[in-house]
C-alpha cells in the first residue's frame, strides 16, 4: 500500500459512514427526499433554502471525491467506491 493510503482510506470511511451508507439517510437527506416526493405529488412542501441545496451539492461532491480514493486504492470494483458513487447520484438539491 502506497504511503498515506491507509490514512486516506480511514478518512474515506468516515465520510462514507457519515453520508453514504446504503439504506440510511442523514436528516438533511431525508428532508430532501421528502421534499422531492412532495413536489412530485404536487402537495404543499416543507421549507428548504438555498443553503440546504448547497450543502446537498457539497455532500455529493465529497462522496465523488471519496469514491475516487476508494477506486484508486482498491480498484474499480471497490464496494466503498460503488456505494459512494450510488449515493452521490441519489443526492439531488431541490428548489
Amino acid at each position: 500500500m502506497a504511503e498515506r493510503d491507509e490514512e486516506r482510506l480511514g478518512i474515506a470511511n468516515e465520510v462514507r459512514l457519515e453520508i453514504g451508507i446504503e439504506n440510511a439517510l442523514s436528516s438533511r437527506q431525508a428532508r430532501s427526499f421528502v421534499r422531492c416526493l412532495q413536489t412530485a405529488w404536487q402537495v404543499p412542501v416543507i421549507r428548504w433554502g438555498n443553503q440546504e441545496s448547497g450543502l446537498e451539492l457539497a455532500d455529493a461532491r465529497r462522496l465523488l471525491h471519496v469514491a475516487e480514493i476508494y477506486r484508486q486504492i482498491e480498484g474499480s470494483a471497490s464496494a466503498g467506491a460503488i456505494e459512494c458513487y450510488r449515493r452521490a447520484g441519489e443526492l439531488r438539491p431541490v428548489e
